[in-house]
């Protein structure tokens, strides 16, 4: 949290909360398979939100009534997939698939564009999601190469989106590919303004990245208040307990990234 000085203006940030999340691997499916739900409402019991929701997956057939899982062999593999669209920013569950260990992701493809709602012969890449916490990452598959090979197990998510083109580049999308915007999603930070003589009243918000320089921020805050100097903007930081802007300001340039002004 900072307040900003420009002028008579002191304003400063309330920090948004994101949220991360987590995938289910072939670990936590065993778990799953050996707790009994009154095993798993006594460890929800434990936390703060004690509420316990459980959702059962059912495929259904053509009479619209739920059909058996099909038999899983030591080579099948179930994969969940997301689909990236980078023209809305979207990453989206699609569906999921149980594939053969030594199948290819290019024997798949013509089932991922069905799932996306692409041309059959839609050129696509595809993405192996690994971890979201502590940082991201998220790593290219290659499509000739089996899923065994690739180490994809029981519970993986495969991020798949169109191959970026000129088209893309031109059109300047901001995260043309899955890394870039998980990367995006992970840095993002919603930021609220207030002034210094309403320290408990929302001015104005940006949605701002945690390794934005300092003049990244200011900049920012520039073109939200019509400024054409932004280094007349001054930042100091905020103290929680207070709520009130703290005696001194942080040093032009003095920091490096929005992350070490949140401190």
């Amino acid at each position: 949290i900072f307040h900003i000085f420009l002028g008579l203006w002191f304003v400063f940030f309330v920090l948004g909360v994101v949220r991360s999340f987590k995938f289910l691997s072939s670990y936590c499916s065993i778990l799953r398979v050996l707790w009994q739900v009154g095993q798993l409402r006594e460890v929800s019991n434990k936390v703060h939100n004690a509420e316990l929701k459980l959702f059962l997956e059912v495929e259904k057939g053509m009479d619209l009534c739920p059909i058996a899982s099909p038999d899983k062999t030591k080579d099948d593999i179930l994969l969940f997939f997301k689909l990236y669209d980078p023209e809305k920013e979207e990453l989206r569950y699609v569906g999921r698939l149980f594939v053969k260990g030594t199948g290819k992701p290019s024997e798949i493809l013509t089932r991922l564009n069905e799932m996306a709602g692409y041309d059959p012969e839609e050129d696509i890449v595809l993405y192996e999601e690994i971890k979201f916490e502590p940082n991201v990452m998220c790593e290219p598959i290659d499509k000739k190469v089996t899923f065994r090979s690739s180490q994809l197990e029981d519970g993986d998510i495969v991020c798949f989106q169109k191959a970026p083109s000129v088209v893309d580049n031109e059109q300047q999308v901001r995260y043309p590919d899955v890394p870039s915007y998980l990367e995006y999603v992970h840095n993002r930070q919603v930021v609220h303004f207030r002034p210094l003589d309403r320290p408990k009243e929302d001015d104005f918000s940006l949605e701002m990245s945690r390794l934005y320089t300092y003049d990244d921020v200011v900049d920012r805050v520039a073109q939200q208040l019509g400024l054409n100097d932004p280094s007349k903007i001054r930042l100091t930081p905020h103290n929680c307990y207070s709520q009130q802007p703290k005696p001194q300001p942080i040093k032009y340039r003095g920091v490096d990234h929005l992350s070490d002004m949140l401190v």
